[in-house]
C-alpha cells in the first residue's frame, strides 16, 4: 500500500522516520540528506521542507531526544542523535533486518479521517493506569518507551499476519489475539492499534505492557486491514473546550482565546473558547489551574475528566497527560 509523502504524512510517522534515519547513521546526516532519505519529505518545496523538518525535530525533542549539530563542509551542518539521548543499558540495537522491517512498516501506515464522531467514542479503551508488571522488559528508544518485541510486531503489520500475546491492564493479565494495523507514538509511549479478536472491536495496546513473546499466527495476509475510514484514534480526542474562567485570573494559554456569551456563567466568571488541543493537554491545563477554570464542553471530555479525577482520589493520577484519553475511555468502558 503506497503512502503519500509530504504534508499528507502524519508528524508521528515522519518523526519516527527521522529518528531511525539518524539512529542508523553513526556519523549523522545533513538536512539535505534527510530530505532525500525520508519519504515523508518527498515533494516539499524549500519553505515547506524547512517548516516540516522543524516540526519533526520539535516532536522528537518533546519526548526527550537530543541532537548534536556539527559543522560540515557543505555549511549545512551534520546532525546526529546525542549519545546520552538513549539511556545506557536500555537502548535497542537494531539489526539490518529490523531496520528493513521498520521501513517496510512505515510504507504501510496511512489512513483517512473518521467520518462518524460516534465511532471515536469507542476507540480508546485498552490502556489503563495499572503499572506494568515488575518483570516487564520494556525498552527505551531515545526516550520513547517501547518493547523488545518491536521487530516481531512490525513484521506482523507488514505481512498482515495475526498475532497473540499476553497483556497486563487494570483487568489483570490476559491472552489477546489481534490483527495488527499500526503503531502510534504518543507522549513517551508506543501503542499497537488493531482489531481485537476477543472484543470484536478495534483496540489500542501499550507496547510496554505486552509481555514477550509475541507469537505470529497463521499465514501472511490472514489479518484484515484497517477500514479505510479509520485513522490514528488519538486524532479524534481533540477539542476546543468551552471553559468558565474566574474574572481577574491570569492564565497565559487563554490570553488570545475568544470570550463568548454564556448566560449560564455564574457571577464572577466569564466563558472562554479554548484553542483546539488534545484532551490530555487540556486535562493537564485544567488540573494545574483548577481554582480558576471550570470545563463545560464538550460533554464527553468533561465527563471523562471528572471520572479520572474521581479515580485520582483513590490512586496516584498518571503524570503522562498524553495518556489521559486512553485511561479515561477504558474506565468509561468498564463502568
Amino acid at each position: 500500500m503506497a503512502r503519500n509523502g509530504g504534508a499528507s504524512t502524519s508528524t508521528n510517522i515522519r518523526a519516527l522516520e527521522l529518528f531511525f534515519a539518524l539512529y542508523e547513521s553513526r556519523k549523522g546526516m545533513t538536512r539535505a540528506e534527510l530530505a532525500r532519505e525520508i519519504p515523508g519529505y518527498a515533494g516539499l518545496d524549500d519553505k515547506a521542507l524547512q517548516e516540516t523538518q522543524k516540526r519533526d525535530f520539535d516532536a522528537l525533542s518533546a519526548i526527550g531526544v537530543r541532537f548534536d549539530e556539527e559543522p560540515d563542509p557543505d555549511q549545512r551542518g551534520r546532525i546526529r542523535i546525542a549519545p546520552d539521548s538513549v539511556a545506557p543499558g536500555t537502548a535497542i540495537e537494531f539489526t539490518g533486518q529490523q531496520m528493513t522491517l521498520i521501513r517496510m512498516a512505515f510504507d504501510a501506515w496511512e489512513g483517512n479521517a473518521v467520518a462518524d464522531p460516534a465511532v471515536a467514542e469507542t476507540k480508546l479503551r485498552a490502556s489503563s493506569e495499572a503499572e506494568a508488571p515488575a518483570s516487564s522488559s520494556s525498552t527505551v528508544i531515545g526516550g520513547i518507551e517501547g518493547s523488545p518485541e518491536l521487530s516481531t510486531i512490525l513484521a506482523a503489520i507488514t505481512r498482515r499476519q495475526p498475532i497473540t500475546f499476553t497483556y497486563t491492564s487494570s483487568s489483570g493479565r490476559m491472552e489477546r489475539g489481534m490483527d495488527p494495523w499500526n503503531l502510534i507514538i504518543r507522549g513517551r509511549s508506543i501503542y499497537l492499534w488493531g482489531w481485537d479478536h476477543d472484543r470484536q472491536d478495534d483496540r489500542l495496546f501499550k507496547l510496554s505492557r505486552i509481555e514477550p513473546p509475541v507469537e505470529l499466527v497463521g499465514e501472511a495476509g490472514d489479518a484484515d486491514p484497517a477500514p479505510p475510514s479509520l485513522t490514528n484514534p488519538f486524532d479524534d480526542f481533540a477539542c476546543e473546550p468551552l471553559l468558565w474562567q474566574r474574572v481577574g485570573s491570569t492564565i497565559p494559554f487563554l490570553r488570545e482565546c475568544e470570550v463568548v456569551a454564556d448566560g449560564h456563567a455564574p457571577d464572577g466568571w466569564k466563558a472562554v473558547r479554548g484553542r483546539r488541543e488534545e484532551w490530555g493537554v487540556w486535562a493537564q491545563r485544567l488540573i494545574s489551574h483548577g481554582e480558576d477554570l471550570i470545563p463545560r464542553e464538550p460533554v464527553a471530555f468533561v465527563r471523562a475528566l471528572r471520572e479520572q479525577l474521581s479515580i485520582a482520589t483513590k490512586a496516584t493520577m498518571t503524570q503522562d497527560g498524553q495518556n489521559f484519553a486512553v485511561v479515561a475511555k477504558e474506565e468509561h468502558a468498564h463502568a
